[in-house]
């Protein structure tokens, strides 16, 4: 909101406009930052037998930071701007996408898959949307147990494929399950907390939803849903 000093009224800015204005920073923010790392990507290689070895240190340490602020700009999209859905595929085909990406992510993450022999046959809706949003969840609980060990558990129900994501991290109090699906709510230090944002947004557009349970003991699992394509 700002304030139209000719007559003292304030301006009301609709979604739409907050929408255009936040594209249009974000854009920006990845000039500037590739920018800089480009920069130093260059200043590194001119100096790399010049600069003294405590100097040098710095260079890929804000490469790497750089990096770091590039993948939250693309992360940020994926919280405001319109997402393609995908096709139609087959859930062993969503998985192997999901694998392919989680492996890529971590190569040391211990995801354990258990699927029947029937949902090979089974074909889901959106299925670029709802990879991206098992990717988003399975990389979560990979965070949150030790040695990055997940269980993902695969059925078929009603017409609806439902998948299980179970990790043996520390958990989230019952009262708070809710709360880990809002924008910014982490557990975890050093996290922005919007991947379980993006993913719950990821699978409404592919008609889907996903819940979180407690855990037996500890932890907590989540369960996505997704209807069966006809």
């Amino acid at each position: 909101m700002s304030v139209d000093k000719t007559n003292n009224r304030a301006v009301r800015f609709d979604a739409e406009d907050l929408l255009r204005m936040n594209r249009v920073l974000r854009h920006r923010l990845g000039n500037f930052i590739s920018g800089i790392k480009t920069s130093m990507s260059l200043v590194s290689q001119e100096l790399k037998d010049i600069a003294p070895p405590e100097v040098s240190e710095y260079f890929p340490l804000i490469i790497k930071e750089c990096c770091l602020l590039e993948e939250l700009t693309k992360r940020m999209n994926l919280v405001f701007d319109d997402i393609q859905m995908g096709g139609v595929a087959p859930v062993k085909h969503v998985l192997e996408k999901t694998l392919k990406e989680i492996k890529a992510w971590s190569p040391s993450a211990d995801i354990r898959v258990e699927a029947g022999d029937e949902i090979s046959s089974i074909k889901v809706d959106g299925d670029s949307a709802l990879s991206s949003a098992l990717s988003e969840i399975v990389k979560n609980a990979c965070e949150a147990a030790p040695r990055g060990s997940v269980h993902v558990k695969v059925i078929s129900e009603n017409n609806w494929v439902k998948f299980k994501i179970v990790d043996s991290g520390a958990g989230v109090p019952e009262g708070d399950l809710e709360k880990i699906f809002l924008p910014f709510y982490t557990t975890k230090s050093k996290h922005l907390g919007i991947g379980l944002t993006i993913a719950r947004r990821l699978l409404a557009i592919a008609g889907g939803n996903v819940s979180a349970f407690s855990g037996e003991g500890k932890g907590f699992y989540l369960e996505v849903a997704v209807p069966v394509r006809a």
